[in-house]
Formats: C-alpha cells, structure tokens, sequence
C-alpha cells in the first residue's frame, strides 16, 4: 500500500486578475506526494482567477510584510513575469 505524505505549506499565491493585474494571496496549499493542491476559498478573488485563467505562481516568501499586506489590501510588490506559464512571481519570493 502506497504511503500517503502530506504537508501544508504558507505561501503567497499570484493569480491574474480580470484586469490583466497579478493578485497576491496569502494561502495554506498542500503537497501531497509532491504534487501541490491549491485550495482557495469558494467565492474569492484567487478562486474566480484560478477558475478564468487556470495559472498560478506559487511563492515562498520570508518577509512577513508581504502576508500582513496581502491581508490588509496592500498587494503591489514588485512582481515578474513568469518564464514557464502565462503569470508573475513575487520578484523577491526565495522560490
């Protein structure tokens, strides 16, 4: 019988709004056997992104400042684009 792993992992996930902007949120995913299962919140803003545009950055980060901004409607941190999907990362994101 295959052994199930699972981890939680706090991360800040980017999703492309309706208006072509990144959207950072704040999020708990879980990695189960080393794939990610992203979980938002049904309704919300990174749910319909994930829903419209089907992509998402997955962001480790350290500085607790961006998780308090993401919470508190500050959430225009420099960004990059993606180099494998349509999409941005956090530009100071450790992954």
């Amino acid at each position: 019988m295959a052994r199930l792993i699972s981890r939680i992992h706090e991360v800040i996930v980017v999703t492309i709004a309706e208006n072509g902007k990144p959207h950072l949120a704040p999020m708990g995913i879980s990695e189960v056997n080393g794939h990610f299962q992203i979980k938002p919140f049904k309704p919300s803003s990174t749910y319909d992104n994930l829903i419209r545009h089907g992509q998402c950055s997955i962001n480790f980060v350290d500085d607790v400042r961006i998780f308090a901004g993401a919470l508190t409607g500050h959430r225009d941190w420099p960004t990059s684009p993606c180099q494998q999907i349509e999409g941005e990362y956090i530009s100071d994101a450790l992954s």
